[in-house]
C-alpha cells in the first residue's frame, strides 16, 4: 500500500531572492537524521510535521535554522498516536558563519494534548543536529507551568486554570502567576 505523505522539502523564494526551506517528516522511507530528523524510520504519526526550517538570505548566507524534535506517543492499542514537538532549537546566524542559539523544551499531557510545561532554556551552544543535543549556557532558564480547568462537560479540556512562570523547574520560585475562572 502506497500513501502520499506530502513533500519532504518545500522551498519558498520571496521577491528579493531570500529562501525558506522547510523539511517535513515522511514517517519512514528516508533517513535525514543528519539534517535534524528525529527517529522517523518507525514513525506512524509524524508525517507532514516540519522538523527543520532554514531561512537563507538573497546573499545565500544562512540567517536562521529552526530545529524541531518531533516525538510521538501511542495513545491506544488500536494505533492512535499523538505526535508533538518536544524541543525547539533556534539558531540565528544573521548572515555570519557563527550563530547564537536558544532552546525550548515542551511537555504535554498525552491524554488531552495540552501543553503542561514550557521550558525556555535561553542561550545554548554546541548544537548537534542528529542528536538534538546542545550545551545550556548559564542560568537564564524560565519555566511556564500550566494546569487546566475541569468542567462538568467532559469534552472541554483546553481551558487553563493557572499559568505560573517560575525560575526553577519544580515551579516553586514564582515570577508571575495568573489564575483563570470560567462561567459555568
Amino acid at each position: 500500500k502506497r500513501e502520499f505523505r506530502g513533500f519532504a522539502l518545500t522551498e519558498v523564494t520571496d521577491p528579493l531572492g531570500a529562501r525558506t526551506l522547510t523539511y517535513f517528516h515522511q514517517s519512514g522511507g528516508r533517513d535525514d537524521s543528519a539534517l535534524g530528523e528525529y527517529q522517523d524510520q518507525s514513525s506512524v504519526a509524524k508525517k507532514g510535521i516540519p522538523y527543520r526550517v532554514d531561512v537563507i538570505g538573497s546573499d545565500t548566507n544562512y540567517y536562521r535554522i529552526t530545529l524541531n524534535k518531533v516525538e510521538e506517543t501511542q495513545l491506544h492499542a488500536n494505533g492512535t498516536y499523538f505526535p508533538y514537538i518536544s524541543q525547539t532549537i533556534v539558531m540565528n546566524f544573521e548572515g555570519l558563519n557563527s550563530y547564537r542559539a536558544t532552546a525550548k523544551q515542551l511537555t504535554y499531557d498525552s491524554t488531552t494534548g495540552n501543553l503542561t510545561k514550557d521550558t525556555s532554556l535561553g542561550e545554548v551552544t554546541n548544537v548537534v543536529f542528529s542528536a538534538h543535543s546542545f550545551t545550556d549556557v548559564g542560568s537564564d532558564s524560565i519555566y511556564t507551568h500550566t494546569t487546566y480547568a475541569s468542567f462538568a462537560n467532559g469534552n472541554i479540556l483546553n481551558k487553563p486554570a493557572t499559568l505560573k512562570i517560575t525560575s526553577d523547574s519544580a515551579g516553586n520560585n514564582r515570577l508571575r502567576e495568573t489564575q483563570f475562572s470560567y462561567d459555568a
